[in-house]
Parts: C-alpha cells; structure tokens; sequence
C-alpha cells in the first residue's frame, strides 16, 4: 500500500509485536473492506462511486491534509483507525443481498423473517410512507401500466433510504466484523477493544462535527501506558476527506454513458463531480478546478465548495476548542493547518474553439426585503381582516390538541381530554390576548426548526410523518403554510409563548418561555415555570390599536369560525362555547311553494359531514323543469308566472303586458344555493358552488360546482378524510387544482347518491334521470346521475322481491 500513514505505522511495527498484530488487522480490514466495496454499485448504480477507488483516494486526501510533522506525532491505533475508517465509512451502502430483498418484498412471509428483519422492514416501510410524492408518483405510474417507470423510482427510493442511512448501518457491519471474522481478533489492540471507536468516527462522517457529543469522540482515551486515542481529530480528518473527494474520476465516463441515469438528482450529482478537471489540496490552498457545460452544473459546484468552506470552519472550531484534563499540549500534537476558504475562479464555463464561454453565469438571486414580505405576510391585505388572529392561533391549538389525542390513544392515556382556553383581558393598563392549549406542544427542536422558520410547517416535516405512520394516523392537520402565527403581529408588538412537549406517557421537555418583540423577529428565552404539557401564547395588544374582538363578540365569532369539532372543549372568557353538529337555519326550512320538494339529508361519508336540504321542482310526484304556478288575464292575453330549474337554482320567470301590447318576461333566483363550508372544522370564507347570479361570479367561479337544483348546506370536510383541498395564505378562496377537481367529482357523487335514496320508486327516479339528468350540457353529470340511478332501481328491486313487495 503506497500510503504515508500506513508506511509509519509500517515503520513502528517493526519492534512492537502488538503493532504488527494491528498492522495485521488493518491489512485485512483494507482487503475486506475492497471487496465489500465493489457491491456498492448494485444498488447506488444513480449515484457518485463510493466503491474502492473512492476509499483510496479519501486516504490520499488524509495524507494531504495531515502535515507529516503531525502523523509523525500520531500513535499506532490512531494511525490504524485513519486507515480503517477511510474504508469503512461508506460501507453501509452495500446491504446484505437478503437485507435487499425484505425491502423488496422479495422476502414477505412473517415466518421467514426474524425480529430484527420485521424492525428493518417496518423502519423502511416508514420511510416509504413519508415520502408522500414519490409514493405517489410510483402509485401513478403502476395505475397507468408503466411498471417500468414505478420499478425505476422504486429502485431511486431504496437506494436513497441505503445512501440516508449508511452511517448508522456500519455500526452493525462492525460489530458483526468483531464477532464473526477470524482476521479481526476482535478489533483488540493491546487488550484495547476499538471496534465501537471505530463505528463510531465512521457514523461521525454524517454528523454536525460541532454537535457531536458522544463519550467515544473524545480527545484522549486511554489505550495502553502513555498511549492515547484522539478520536475527535480523526473524526474531524475522515470527514474533511470524504467530501473532498470531489472530481471526475469518481464518475467516469465509461459508467456516465452506460448507465441508465434517470433521475435529475442523480444526473445533477454525476454531472456536478465529471466536471472537474484539476485541484490542489495544501495546508495554504483547497482550489478546484472545472469547465462547464451548463449554468447549472456550475452553480451546483461552487454551492458544494462553499459547503466545504462551511466544514471547514466548523472543524477549525473543534480543533481550536480541543483540551482536556489529560494532556495540555494537543492542539501541537494534532495540528491541522487548514485554509477558510476554497478557491473556485478557475471553475466556469467551457470555451468553445473561437475562446467564448458557451454561456455567460452571474450569481444572482432574488433578494427580499424581509420587513416588508413580513408586513405583506401579517398584514389585512392578505388576510382581509385583523380578527383572523384568532382563527390561525385556534387552528394552530387544535391541530396541537389533535395529535396529542392521537398519541395519547396510542399510549394508553385514557384521561387525556382536550381543552383550548381564550381569553380577552386588561392588566396593568395592558391589554392581552391569550390563547392556552393541553396539546402535544413544542420543544426546542420545534421551536428552532419550523416556528421559527416562515413557510416551514412541522406538520409537513419528515419527522411528524413519521409519528403519524407510527401510530397509524390518516390525521390531516388544519396548519398549512407555517406563516399564520405572522398574524400575531398585526395585533401585538409583543408574543409570549410558553411550552412544554410530551414525547410519551411520562416524559416531557424541559419547559420554555420564548419572548419575540415585534417584527424585528427578537427571540429570546427565559426560564419557563408552566407546569402542564402544552402551549399558552399571549398578546399584548397594541396600544391605540382597537382590537375588533370584545368580550361579547368573541363568543359568536368563534362559533362562527369553527364548528364540527367534537371532544375539544373551548373555553371563551372561562365560558364553554357552544360548537357541535350544526343546522340549518329556521328560515333555511321554510318552502316557498308548494310546487318545491325539499329532500333533507344527513350526509356522513368520506369525510363529508354535514346537512343537506336539496330543492326540486315537483307535481304530481313527479319531476318538471317548468311549472306554471300563477295565470292571469289581461283582457284576452294570458300572462303567466313559471318557476323553472336552473344552474345552482330554481328561478322564477314573470310575464307582463307592455303599453305597447305586447308580452315581456323578466326573471330572478327564487331558490338559490347558499350554505357555509367547513374545512377542518374551520369555516373557509369561499363558496364551493358557482355563483348562480352571473353579475356576481368572480375569475374563481369557473371551476366550481354546477348542479341542476340548488342545495342549502353547512357541511364539513374532516382531517380524516382521504381528500384535501388546498387554500390560499388567507383562507379566502379555494385553489381549483386536482385536488379540487378529487373532491369536486366525490361530493357530486355523495351528494347524488344519498338524493336517490330517498326515492323509493322507479317511476320517481325515472322522472329524475329525465328532468335533471339531462337538464345540462355535462356529460359527466348525466353519467353520474344514470349510473346512481340504475344502482337505486337495482336496490329498490332486491328489496321488493326479499319482501315481495310491488313497486
């Protein structure tokens, strides 16, 4: 082996038998580690050669980085476990074959696995789960008939999961390597057992160096007499060698051309690494060099080398900060000159052969003024009105209180009953806001990562999909663009949040008070005394500022927003609200003409909730689109009054008797639809049927809902339900994109078929395919309708032969 490192450990072996035991173990770990290393590609066939050339060269690159005066001061282990992790590092990415075929589904039968493969097969079934567009992307594909498209993105998602989890797999690899390899002898050196050291700098390569804290990373471990283990800086030299092997010859072309690289991700990665053609690695200079072939590629190289740059300065802290009470000269032994910064001028655009660049890349980037997007996010010209506050604070509270009831029931936690608490107060001449939930709450994690972070929600993130899977959960939460507590702002220049999470039945976070002031965005914490699980937010509402809210009205605003919330009690000035199934209105029951049938529903199905009352135009039992309901004479002419069927409504049409003689009509909704929609149980301020009146519909109204009848309604769609709509920031309007378009034909459906069923002849329904199955121009519709119809004739028919009844 043509490597410094393993030369001087060549060199110390020379008198020392326990070394050349070591040297030994190291010689055979290399070998094992090559031939384990060429299956990588099998299964990361998409992706950058993590094989045997790239372990070599991450040696190389140890060499590069570590000034001789400094291996010279390395002792034998440290030297080994250079050499050894250079190649084990990457070797979770090759899988046992077996391993590869549980997550295929090759091996499904229960009995054939163990405990520990039903564990690997259930965490990969997890992921799959999270990764929500690409399960949908691979179901998509399957449903058309492209397997060859869904074995293929099948394939990208297993080797993902494999590149994802890599780190943590070498601890297993290690640990079977100590017990069942004869050339290991148990990874001892001097009686020293190194095997967990050395899983355990492997695993660091895929860690933040800065927040490593772990009691096998460590700057002075014992081995033997007047022999210590440094794995911190090995850590530190594995990692800044890793992602310095950055260069064509890890993505040869001979595997670029042959391999069928479909995935942008993976062309974007070999692309960025064939690239580069030359670079100098020193103690005074990192410099690369690359030519081009699009803006692209180019943008993606200097964003990893500033990434480097990142590492390094990282590595520079811990290496800085290393002391200990054992040894008081280590940052001399371990010294490790490392430059800032990476020099990328020589990487740009290739020349053609007239000396131009086949492109021409700046580094721009859309630039925001951060108060002004913050004032534009919080302020009424998105959200139409101050009062919403309320709204994005309650939904925030029951999404919270949602899931805590969801892992409760998981837990065991019979007693947990949800409760939701807001309050309007003055004290001390200050008046506040407070919204207090006993949901799941946030801990620091939280709070850093997604309340922190405009747009990020924790409800989209990997890890809340992961509990959901877990606990077996379809619970879609309210929360959506992870900027409504923006709205705070728009009311208060000061929130405070207080908070503790529950992780389990008995074990919660450290309590945390958070103070932001005003949009500044000023964060900071102070000792929190809540004692219960959950979250209270307070406002102090601006002065001069008049809030809309008071006490009386707060009561009916909130019964307003919210409804179809059951087993969340909400509490209003210490007053329990009133929020259950709603109905409708007296006035919304009154008929208008004994000529209007009114059908009463109660719909509860694929998360449609709600109440129906469906108006049609009837005589005689039966069907009509016109009825004349009034005659007069005028001398000899007749005018009439007609009410007839129209898009959303029953109009009523009038004639009259003009000076001139002769006959006009005019028209108006005498019936029109009208209703209030809940998503969520939080009442969406948009209508999901077209506006029957034409002078009021609006560019949003085209897609929408038109059936042949109007409907009053207060319905619901549930967060259990299979369907999802999205809405603007504001909550003020549907967005009309497939998702819709999912519900738009469902509802329809559910809506029809629950009519039907309250016709219980066949001359009845017949007359209803008649008059309203083809009283518009929609295809669709008429087949929906004909084919609900048969379905009803077939049960009316079932029913009269089981019960020999006539029809």
């Amino acid at each position: 082996m043509d490597s410094k490192i393993y030369k001087r450990l060549l060199e110390l072996s020379k008198n020392n038998s326990e070394i050349r035991s070591l040297l030994t173990i190291v010689e055979s770990g290399v070998s094992y580690a090559e031939t384990r290393a060429k299956t990588i590609i099998r299964y990361m066939d998409e992706y950058t050669l993590h094989d045997e050339t790239h372990l070599y060269r991450v040696l190389s690159l140890m060499e590069k980085i570590i000034p001789d005066k400094t291996l010279n001061n390395l002792q034998a282990l440290e030297l080994s476990l250079l050499i050894l992790s250079a190649f084990f590092h990457d070797l979770g990415m090759s899988p046992k074959e077996r391993e590869i075929k549980i997550y295929k589904g090759l091996i499904d039968n229960e009995q054939e696995l163990s405990t520990e493969e039903k564990l690997l097969l259930e965490d990969f079934n997890i992921y799959c789960e999270t990764k929500t567009d690409l399960k949908q992307r691979i179901d998509n594909a399957y449903s058309k008939g492209n397997s060859g498209l869904a074995k293929m993105l099948e394939n990208y998602r297993l080797t993902e999961y494999i590149r994802i989890n890599h780190a943590t797999k070498i601890k297993e690899i290690i640990q079977e390597i100590e017990n069942n390899e004869k050339w290991s002898n148990g990874l001892k050196y001097n009686n020293f057992r190194f095997g967990r050291y050395l899983a355990k700098i492997c695993e660091s390569h895929n860690e933040n160096i800065l927040e490593i804290n772990n009691s096998l990373i460590k700057t002075s471990i014992p081995v033997s007499p007047n022999e210590y283990l440094n794995s911190v800086f090995i850590s530190i030299v594995l990692r800044l060698a890793d992602i310095l092997d950055f260069d064509a010859e890890r993505t040869p072309d001979i595997l670029y051309n042959h391999l069928d690289i479909q995935n942008p991700i993976s062309i974007q990665e070999w692309s960025k690494h064939r690239s580069i053609h030359s670079w100098s690695i020193s103690e005074q200079q990192i410099m690369f060099a690359a030519e081009c072939e699009h803006p692209v590629i180019e943008k993606t190289i200097k964003e990893f080398c500033e990434y480097i740059e990142e590492e390094l300065y990282k590595c520079k802290i811990v290496l800085n900060g290393m002391q200990d009470r054992i040894r008081d000269n280590l940052k001399k032994i371990y010294n490790l000159p490392l430059p800032y910064k990476v020099d990328t001028t020589e990487v740009s655009a290739k020349i053609d052969y007239d000396g131009n660049p086949i492109y021409i890349y700046k580094d721009l980037n859309f630039n925001l003024d951060q108060e002004e997007i913050i004032k534009l996010l919080m302020g009424t010209s998105l959200y139409g009105n101050n009062s919403v506050v309320i709204r994005e604070l309650i939904q925030n509270a029951i999404d919270a209180c949602k899931v805590r009831s969801i892992c409760s029931e998981g837990w065991g936690e019979q007693e947990y009953k949800p409760i939701i608490k807001i309050n309007i107060y003055e004290e001390d001449t200050e008046n506040y806001l407070e919204i207090k939930d006993n949901g799941i709450g946030m801990d620091e994690n939280i709070i850093l990562n997604y309340f922190s972070n405009l747009g990020k929600s924790y409800y989209k993130s990997e890890e809340f999909l992961k509990l959901k899977v877990r606990l077996n959960s379809n619970y879609r939460p309210i929360s959506n663009f992870g900027i409504g507590f923006l709205t705070t702002f728009m009311v208060s220049n000061q929130v405070n949040v207080q908070t503790t999470k529950i992780f389990d039945k008995y074990t919660t976070s450290k309590p945390i008070e958070l103070t932001i002031d005003s949009l500044s965005g000023l964060f900071y914490f102070n000792n929190s005394n809540i004692k219960d699980v959950g979250t209270k937010i307070q406002l102090k509402l601006k002065k001069g500022h008049e809030f809309p809210l008071k006490k009386d009205k707060l009561k009916k605003f909130i019964e307003n927003q919210i409804n179809f919330l059951s087993n969340i009690d909400i509490y209003v000035n210490d007053e329990l609200i009133n929020i259950k199934y709603p109905e409708l209105s007296k006035e919304d029951k009154e008929n208008k003409s004994k000529y209007i049938k009114h059908y009463n529903l109660d719909i509860k199905e694929k998360g449609i909730l709600g109440t129906f009352k469906i108006s049609l135009l009837e005589k005689d039992d039966l069907f009509c689109s016109k009825i004349i309901v009034n005659n007069n004479y005028i001398g000899d002419d007749e005018i009439s009054e007609y009410l007839r069927i129209s898009n959303n409504s029953i109009e009523k049409e009038s004639e009259s008797l003009e000076v001139d003689g002769s006959i006009n009509s005019g028209w108006s909704n005498f019936v029109g639809t009208k209703g209030s929609f809940y998503l969520k149980s939080i009442l969406v301020d948009d209508s999901i049927f077209r506006e029957s009146n034409f002078w009021k519909r609006d560019i949003n109204s085209k897609g929408k809902i038109v059936l042949p009848f109007p409907v009053t309604f207060i319905m619901n769609l549930d967060s259990e339900s299979e369907m999802h709509l999205n809405l603007n920031a504001a909550r003020d309007k549907i967005i009309l994109d497939e998702k819709w378009k999912e519900f738009k034909y469902v509802f329809i459906k559910v809506l029809l078929k629950n009519l039907l069923k309250q016709f219980n002849s066949i001359d009845k329904i017949n007359s209803f395919v008649e008059v309203y199955g083809r009283a518009r121009q929609d295809s669709e519709l008429t087949n929906v309708i004909e084919e609900l119809a048969k379905n009803r004739i077939s049960e009316l028919n079932i029913f009269a032969r089981n019960h020999k009844y006539p029809l």
